[in-house]
């Protein structure tokens, strides 16, 4: 079921939210003190790349959609040792953000983790990648279907996609879906019909008991 606005018409009514989120940013972003990758859902990303890299040919790459201020690029290039770290996001300022945070926690360039800036349903790729990631980012998307088939298109192993379940607890403005076991089942029944096998997993968020997230891997 896709929401009644199109893009456009949702990129022009979320535009403040957007400049105040961009604003406040910094005010999330760890300044004096190292990142935490310790949440419910940073050990299930951990374990799960852990399990599916076993074996998988190298070099490997991943891709973060809507990478944010770049927690997860720094423990992807850092931790988890993958050769090849790429994000996405729509704003020039969370790219600033996000490469000065990395370059800060864990040295890395802009150059050694490179941000494309814009759409990601737009966005033209030359290439695939091993893994593909997305946390926190298709319920604000209008036409989510739309960006779920391109996600898994360049995925060229593995995807692992984080939602908010029922999310009514943690809904905002920027928010155009609520994502519920329905649209799950459509999103991995999609992957299914394409060479995919799926697992979701729903995890708790030990910080804030009574909110679930959606913990997905898709691999082929």
């Amino acid at each position: 079921m896709k929401n009644v606005l199109g893009r456009d018409a949702w990129w022009l009514e979320t535009s403040e939210i957007r400049e105040k989120y961009n604003s406040d940013l910094l005010d999330f972003v760890p300044q004096n003190s190292e990142p935490s990758t310790q949440g419910p859902m940073d050990v299930w990303v951990r374990n799960t790349l852990h399990s599916i890299m076993e074996g998988m040919e190298k070099p490997i790459s991943i891709l973060d959609i809507g990478c944010n201020y770049g927690k997860h690029l720094g423990m992807f290039k850092n931790e988890m040792g993958i050769d090849e770290v790429w994000g996405t996001d729509v704003s020039e300022k969370i790219k600033a953000i996000s490469h000065d945070y990395v370059k800060r926690y864990f040295g890395y360039s802009e150059r050694d983790i490179p941000i494309r800036v814009g759409f990601f349903e737009d966005m033209k790729w030359s290439r695939s990648f091993s893994i593909t990631f997305c946390s926190n980012v298709i319920e604000h998307i209008p036409d989510w279907f739309e960006f779920f088939t391109n996600l898994l298109y360049i995925s060229k192993r593995a995807s692992l996609v984080i939602v908010p379940k029922d999310q009514s607890w943690n809904w905002t403005e920027d928010h155009v879906h609520i994502f519920d076991d329905e649209k799950i089942l459509e999103m991995n029944n999609y992957a299914i019909n394409n060479g995919f096998v799926s697992r979701t997993d729903i995890v708790e968020d030990n910080t804030s008991p009574g909110q679930y997230w959606y913990c997905i891997l898709y691999t082929k």
